[in-house]
């Protein structure tokens, strides 16, 4: 039988997301989901990198393997949002989310 993973879930309290991590687990349990994804907030994609990382890293460790963390940089940092990617890698992020529009990034720019 294929592992289910779920895709992409975001944790926390602001706005609209309302999901603790020990909710997720129940609803994961109960769908038959092995694994999930899971994401910063929108206000640390946008503006608080770092301690949305490290607050989804301390979330997957304390899972236990059931999440898999995402981490974000802003591309406006520079060799800092570098830095700020690898200590995030090191902690055990296996995805990178960038929200260009949080980070007032346009692609149409030029």
């Amino acid at each position: 039988m294929a592992q289910v993973i779920d895709g992409y879930c975001t944790l926390g309290a602001r706005r609209e997301t309302a999901l603790t991590a020990q909710q997720l687990l129940r609803e994961m349990d109960a769908a038959g989901v092995e694994q999930a994804v899971i994401a910063p907030e929108d206000h640390e994609l946008a503006i608080y990198h770092a301690a949305g990382n490290e607050r989804i890293a301390a979330e997957a460790r304390n899972a236990r393997g059931r999440f898999i963390p995402a981490c974000t940089v802003s591309p406006w940092r520079g060799a800092e949002a570098v830095d700020l990617l690898r200590r995030a890698v090191d902690s055990g992020a296996r995805l990178l989310v960038l929200a260009p529009a949080g980070c007032l990034l346009y692609t149409s720019d030029a």
